[in-house]
């Protein structure tokens, strides 16, 4: 498991393999075939492997080798032998999770949506062994899946049971908020949004930005304001060096902030915000740049044009296969008056797309030798 961690994956399936040797039991041959399936694009190998792990006595209803062979043949196109792994490894374990989300997932992706509802209705009913009911992530799928066919309400009823059952759940609380704004239940969105703020610990970074936007929307700027304050504190707080998850967290609640400031005439705390985003990102960050200079570009202060094409030729640096990124410097040079310039980065915008797509179609494959090779992109310059 370490050499897979550290990306050596070839050899960390030699070590599975010399082990299964030694002492073959089904954890090794489900650690195996799953290596070889995800990370080494061995799926008839992968395949075999896991069907020898079910061979082991006793082991024929391993209900992670059924997961495990049901989302290699779901990879594969093979919806039937996928359903049937699905369903073996749910009648061999009926509260296994994982194996009623891959099942929701597989029939909600072919459209058999009343088919999905009740697997997911199946494994959130169904009682856990610490007596409880299904866990969060089955409740969210559902209701998801609702609002995606577009039935808010049966939607909003969902959320409202499984909070009966998750009442501590942020996301869950969240998502709920979300959608009882949507809507046009303001007031149970607040209310629901003070029930997550309240949490202790204090809620993840989304949870605080969920907040704020709301009450951007309605109008509240100070108190948007002031919950942007609030949570960006509380992150601040338990943020720890190196912990970059945590910093990545923060950076999309920072920069709402500032897209806030923004808005609403304040270009100073807007440009501050801005970069204080920016510093948190752990990495250089394409879209904290794009906005960045999307700001810039919208100022028309003395300079402020200049300091767009720095933020753009940043992004395109972070990202320089984003199409978007080209398409809207171009617009930039264009009000400016630099017709070669706009011409240019038009011009590759339009390059990146067709690079982009040919490369979906390639993924598609079956052959690598048909996917052609990729060029390596030019860094963007402001001389």
């Amino acid at each position: 498991r370490m050499e897979a961690s550290l990306g050596r994956h070839t050899f960390a399936a030699e070590l599975l393999q010399r082990g299964l040797e030694l002492e073959p039991t089904a954890r090794t041959y489900h650690a195996l075939g799953v290596l070889q399936d995800s990370k080494l694009g061995q799926r008839d190998k992968a395949r075999e492997t896991l069907r020898r792990g079910l061979r082991l006595p006793d082991e024929h209803r391993n209900p992670q080798l059924l997961h495990a062979l049901g989302k290699l043949e779901a990879a594969a196109g093979n919806a039937p032998a996928a359903r049937a792994h699905y369903l073996a490894a749910i009648d061999a374990a009926p509260s296994f999770t994982m194996a009623h989300l891959a099942l929701g997932k597989l029939e909600e992706g072919l459209g058999r949506y009343e088919t999905a509802a009740r697997v997911y209705a199946q494994g959130a009913t169904t009682l856990q062994p610490d007596g409880g009911m299904g866990p969060v992530q089955l409740w969210q799928s559902w209701a998801r899946m609702e609002q995606r066919r577009g039935r808010p309400l049966s939607a909003r009823r969902l959320y409202e049971r499984a909070c009966r059952h998750h009442p501590k759940d942020a996301r869950l609380l969240s998502e709920w908020a979300r959608l009882a704004a949507e809507l046009g239940d303001p007031a149970q969105a607040r209310a629901i949004f003070s029930r997550v703020l309240a949490l202790r610990p204090a809620p993840p970074a989304y949870a605080w930005r969920a907040a704020a936007a709301l009450q951007v929307r309605e109008g509240n700027i100070s108190e948007a304001r002031e919950l942007f304050v609030r949570g960006v504190s509380h992150q601040l707080r338990r943020l720890r060096p190196g912990d970059n998850a945590a910093a990545e967290a923060v950076v999309p609640l920072v920069h709402a902030w500032a897209v806030c400031e923004w808005k609403h005439g304040a270009a100073a705390d807007a440009r501050a915000l801005f970069r204080r985003a920016e510093l948190l990102a752990p990495s250089p960050c394409a879209w904290v740049f794009l906005w960045r200079a999307r700001f810039e570009a919208s100022c028309g202060e003395a300079g402020s044009h200049h300091l767009a094409r720095h933020y753009y030729a940043r992004a395109v640096n972070a990202a320089p296969f984003d199409p978007m990124i080209w398409r809207l410097w171009a617009e930039l040079e264009a009000a400016h008056g630099d017709a070669p310039r706009a011409a240019l980065y038009s011009k590759r915008s339009q390059e990146v797309e067709t690079l982009s797509a040919l490369r979906e179609r390639s993924d598609a494959s079956p052959s690598p030798s048909l996917r052609p090779p990729s060029p390596a992109a030019p860094r963007a310059t402001l001389s």
